[in-house]
């Protein structure tokens, strides 16, 4: 059962269709074409990663710290970390 986009069957997560494309995104982003991802899509990817962070906090966690070190890396700047 799906309910707002997290499935609440036995343990609530998110659909597994979703997180995979979410990760290919974070992978395009980091890796693939880091030289064109800008500021703007690196906050878009971290609001995803926060929401993923709120139905499975490992899986989140794990790809906003992926998401900070690219930006930390990149941008040279102050990071702010949701945790």
């Amino acid at each position: 059962m799906k309910i707002c986009g997290i499935v609440v069957n036995v343990k609530k997560s998110i659909q597994r269709s979703e997180v995979k494309l979410f990760r290919a995104k974070v992978h395009h982003a980091t890796i693939k074409h880091a030289n064109q991802t800008t500021r703007k899509k690196i906050r878009e990817l971290k609001g995803w990663a926060s929401f993923l962070m709120s139905v499975d906090h490992n899986k989140g966690k794990k790809y906003m710290n992926q998401l900070l070190e690219f930006e930390k890396s990149k941008f040279q700047g102050p990071v702010s970390a949701t945790t």
